[in-house]
């Protein structure tokens, strides 16, 4: 665990399935007093839940990567894909109690493509623009972004 001033966020090497990462963060909620857990490890983007008031991100997903279709097959689309996440926490100082939380995540897509002959990463936000995006534009994956950005709000239920 890492304490930022009077907070406790959790960093767990963990993602959700059906064997029990759950579990792990509800206990690390229990056991930890965590205020908002950050997971990892699976890369792909993974659910967000609330264990009680403790705001959790499964799994953020990967930011920059090369684990894409082209380098991994079709099946991976979701190795692409990752969110910044973005929490507010209220904190009654006096009482040393979190009073209050909100979560939200920015969805993002690694694009690949080549220019001047050298491979160009570049990390898209996936939002309301990706038609005026220059760079999607200029690489011809804007419907590959746009697949991704209804993935990740499918996956991240934010909205």
């Amino acid at each position: 665990a890492c304490v930022v001033g009077d907070l406790r966020p959790v960093f767990l090497p963990l993602s959700f399935t059906e064997d029990g990462y759950g579990y792990i963060a509800e206990q690390t909620v229990n056991q930890m007093d965590a205020d908002v857990i950050f997971g990892s490890h699976p890369h792909n983007l993974q659910e967000t839940a609330y264990i009680g008031d403790t705001p959790v991100f499964y799994s953020l997903g990967n930011f920059i990567s090369n684990q894409r279709t082209e380098t991994l097959g079709a099946d991976k689309r979701y190795t692409e894909t990752g969110a910044i996440a973005q929490v507010r926490i209220e904190y009654n100082k006096t009482e040393g109690t979190v009073v209050g939380t909100e979560m939200s995540a920015i969805p993002t897509w690694v694009d690949r493509y080549s220019s001047g002959g050298k491979t160009v990463y570049m990390i898209i936000r996936l939002d309301e623009g990706l038609d005026q995006n220059a760079v999607l534009a200029a690489s011809g994956h804007l419907s590959r972004a746009k697949g991704a950005l209804e993935d990740a709000n499918g996956i991240l239920k934010l909205h």
